[in-house]
């Protein structure tokens, strides 16, 4: 049990603390649908290990006997979130193993590459970043696309400079991050500062991003030395493919399995949204991995 704290602490520990809440004979029917028999009392982290590493189509059952049980879905959707980074698809897992222990690995280091995540489907990028963030919770902050304009100190496009400042000072100091004169002024006195609070940020480029030169990805990361920079796409952007400034993770599924995945885990949010037992009420929207991804 040791090893798989230490490999998926987060994952685990959020799973259990969510179990925490529901009554022990809803664990003992989650169970019972797992094919495994009760016996005694139910621990809540034992309960989580199970719905961990199963087929995304098993993990169907024990959610499904969940929420006819309390006669919401809230519980049983928020689980299904937890558990999908770890779930199996088409006979493979939807995040590979390895490739989430280097994302993690390269969180931790001084100045981390940019991290090239081989999909097409954003649910998997953000299951990526929740596999991967085994000792606490990552804030996972899509960047919008370049508005053709630079920044003369720089050379980075206005608009994603300007987006990566403001939320790397949320935490530091009050700031507009629609006001460029109010970002500037105070990035310029608080950069310093900003860049040691970063530990728990996956900032996400553009799609546009992997047209870019390399000249662009070198100065993101002279710029932001401390961040991890993720992108998504099937292949590595050709400005820096190769290059020591990128780490691409290793691949899982195919684009068709990929979506197939998608398919699969919106039907699981709808199926668990559907009316039971004379309540009514709608699922959680399949990609809403909040607070992973705001």
């Amino acid at each position: 049990m040791e090893a798989h704290r230490r490999r998926l602490g987060h994952v685990l520990a959020c799973l259990a603390d969510e179990l925490a809440e529901t009554h022990e004979e809803w664990r003992r029917s989650m169970l019972r649908e797992l094919g495994v028999s009760p016996s005694g009392h139910v621990d809540t982290e034992d309960l989580a290990m199970e719905l961990l590493g199963i087929s995304l189509d098993r993990l169907r059952r024990p959610l499904r006997a969940l929420s006819r049980a309390q006669h919401q879905p809230g519980k049983a959707c928020t689980l299904l979130h937890h558990a999908a980074c770890c779930a199996w698809v088409c006979e493979k897992p939807w995040v590979a193993v390895d490739g989430a222990a280097l994302f993690a690995r390269e969180r931790d280091t001084p100045q981390p590459r940019i991290v090239h995540i081989p999909c097409s489907e954003h649910l998997t990028l953000q299951l990526y970043v929740r596999r991967a963030a085994t000792r606490a919770e990552w804030r996972m902050v899509p960047l919008a696309a370049s508005d053709g304009e630079t920044d003369p100190e720089t050379g980075l496009p206005t608009r994603l400079l300007q987006a990566i400042r403001a939320e790397l000072l949320q935490n530091v100091a009050p700031v507009d991050p629609d006001d460029a004169e109010n970002v500037r002024d105070i990035w310029e006195r608080k950069h310093a500062k900003a860049l040691e609070n970063v530990s728990d940020i996956v900032l996400v480029l553009p799609a546009d991003a992997s047209d870019l030169d390399a000249t662009f990805f070198e100065q993101l990361k002279a710029s932001f030395p401390s961040c991890v920079f993720a992108m998504s796409s099937r292949e590595p952007p050709r400005g820096i493919k190769g290059s020591r400034l990128l780490v691409s993770l290793t691949e899982s599924l195919g684009q068709q399995d990929e979506e197939k995945a998608a398919e699969d885990f919106t039907d699981q949010v709808q199926a668990l949204g559907e009316r039971v037992a004379g309540g009514g009420w709608r699922g959680r929207a399949a990609g809403d991995l909040n607070p992973v991804d705001r």
